[in-house]
């Protein structure tokens, strides 16, 4: 198969000395019909269309090479008749089109595409820019067509950038235009036009392989998405500069990003390598803690995902290695949460964390989304990764629960939100939406059109009798270009809209009695109580004078079971929830 690149180099140079008035043009067969399989192909030049045809015999899926035409005529014809051996004359023609304009010293691809006998897709000539060489030895050169007639119009994205298509619209009798790849083997996605979060089909485009750098071809869609008896299906193809066609190899493709959701200290910035099956690794290091990969398009299939300390090549001695499994046509984010579990320097978890000791994993999501629904909507999902929050729902501006009773390693989405107005979101307990643990504002109109996951992460409780200094709760958007997670601001809290400030329960985890202390602008009278992470009043203390200043007020928490609970204050427009856990 080199060969046949390396003659293709050699015709073209020989058609680049031809005749300066004449256009080159390569002709290819891609109409399905079964009556027209195999075609003759005759030229009127301006005197007549000649007895014997210019190309004799041209199968479906098959191309000339490039072939000389007199540039600048503009009244040139073609005929394409069925071939049935010895016979056939012009008489016999399918159709004949009048040729565009040609002009000298250019060169074109002459696709020969639609169906003998329909309305919506009758057979055509599709005329686009060809290449002899590409413009670089390291690339390859091509223009891709649209050509089959049941397929909608399509995007087409390469593992090159799994989110910028590098062609965004093509319709059935379209050209892409000519662009270069670099000569390396790839991966190809066609996706619709209208959807890009729609994984329609893989293809392989193995141009190293193959040792296509310096050459050019054309890459043509062909056949029928369901095709009839005795009618093609569905394929990509490659025409190259001396004739040869060649199919590209459907490939299972998905597509993933990664997201770095542990607050652990241990694996505060890792080395994370994506191994395939075959051994073959997509690296990424020094991935730290609220950080993303961009998502990538790479063969569905079995992989191992390696967390390693940060610049090492000692994937054997790596701190965890997690299998995960990609089908094909499927996005997902792969979301490593919990706490590492294991004992090191910085960080031994033979206590518990905040009451917490769920173990680092990955949670490998299907279905995510790059792109919203519309250009005016944002869609929103929500991951609980905060490993000593309780169940929680998250409540719009408009008082619409976007997220019910969401637990630690839950997910729910997708929600496309109308993106006419920035807005925020409340965190309550579960069952509670009048209790608000924590605002934060959602900057809607700069997001239109992208597809977010927000992670709720950190610990409501960054210290405790075993650690300090742990990542504090908060509100983080993955964007589907990786990198930093954004922080969503959280806005002024009810507890200072109420007046009161510097809340802080403690012990937390709490003991038999914990005390609470804050400070207020004024005094008034408000009811205490303890809600379970269920959003059910477990405990009553009645009403408590708060005082102007610091107040310190001693609570009663020998009645609770062990689990997660919110301290709440209401009175005199204050309602204000502090987490705790026993």
């Amino acid at each position: 198969m080199k060969k046949q690149f390396l003659s293709m180099l050699a015709v073209a140079s020989t058609i680049v000395v031809a005749q300066a008035q004449n256009a080159n043009v390569q002709i290819i067969h891609n109409c399905p019909t079964p009556a027209a399989a195999t075609v003759d192909i005759y030229v009127d030049l301006g005197s007549g269309f000649t007895s014997n045809p210019l190309i004799d015999n041209l199968s479906f899926r098959a191309a000339t090479t490039y072939l000389q035409v007199p540039g600048g005529l503009t009244n040139a014809r073609v005929a394409v008749a069925p071939e049935f051996g010895v016979g056939t004359t012009i008489n016999d023609t399918l159709v004949s089109f009048a040729l565009p304009t040609l002009t000298a010293g250019s060169s074109y691809v002459a696709v020969a595409a639609g169906e003998v006998g329909s309305m919506t897709h009758p057979f055509n000539l599709f005329f686009g820019t060809g290449a002899l060489t590409a413009g670089s030895s390291n690339n390859f050169d091509v223009n891709i067509f649209h050509g089959s007639t049941d397929a909608p119009a399509v995007a087409v994205f390469t593992n090159l950038n799994a989110l910028t298509p590098a062609v965004s619209s093509l319709a059935f009798g379209a050209f892409s235009g000519q662009a270069s790849l670099p000569a390396s083997d790839l991966l190809s996605l066609l996706t619709p036009a209208t959807d890009f979060n729609t994984m329609v089909e893989g293809f392989g485009i193995p141009l190293a392989t193959l040792n296509a750098g310096g050459a050019a071809g054309v890459v043509f869609a062909s056949g029928k998405l369901t095709p009839a008896m005795g009618e093609p299906a569905f394929g990509l193809f490659v025409a190259l500069v001396d004739g040869t066609v060649l199919a590209l190899p459907q490939t299972d493709a998905s597509r993933i990003q990664i997201v770095h959701n542990s607050p652990d200290p241990m694996v505060a910035a890792v080395d994370i390598d994506v191994v395939t099956s075959t051994g073959a690794v997509v690296p990424f290091n020094n991935v730290g803690y609220l950080q993303a990969t961009p998502y990538l398009l790479i063969p569905s299939g079995n992989y191992r995902v390696l967390f390693s300390a940060p610049n090492t090549t000692d994937t054997l001695g790596a701190l965890v290695k997690i299998p995960a499994s990609l089908a094909r046509n499927t996005t997902y984010q792969v979301v490593a949460a919990g706490l590492a579990n294991t004992s090191g320097t910085n960080f031994a978890h033979s206590v518990s964390v905040n009451g917490s000791n769920v173990a680092f994993g990955l949670d490998v999501l299907p279905n995510s989304r790059p792109w919203s629904i519309s250009p005016t909507t944002v869609s929103i999902a929500v991951f609980h990764h905060s490993p000593d929050a309780p169940m929680v729902d998250a409540v719009g501006s408009t008082g619409s629960v976007l997220v019910n009773d969401i637990s630690f390693g839950e997910y729910q989405g997708y929600l496309p939100i109308p993106t006419i107005a920035d807005g925020q979101i409340r965190i309550t307990p579960a069952n509670d939406n009048n209790t608000t643990v924590a605002t934060f504002a959602a900057p809607l109109t700069s997001l239109s059109g992208l597809g977010l996951t927000i992670f709720a992460t950190g610990f409501l409780t960054p210290n405790d009798e075993n650690v300090t200094n742990l990542q504090p709760f908060g509100l983080w958007v993955a964007f589907p270009n990786g990198g930093n997670l954004v922080e969503l601001t959280p806005v002024m809290s009810l507890e200072s809209a109420s007046g009161l400030s510097q809340m802080n329960l403690f012990p937390n985890p709490v003991n038999e009695v914990s005390t609470l202390t804050f400070v207020s602008t004024r005094s008034f009278n408000a009811e205490m109580s303890i809600v379970n992470g269920l959003g059910r009043e477990v405990a009553k203390f009645g009403n408590v004078a708060l005082t102007e200043g610091n107040n310190s007020i001693s609570v009663n928490m020998s009645s609770l079971s062990s689990g997660q609970y919110f301290l709440t204050l209401t009175g005199e427009n204050a309602r204000v929830a502090i987490p705790f856990i026993k």
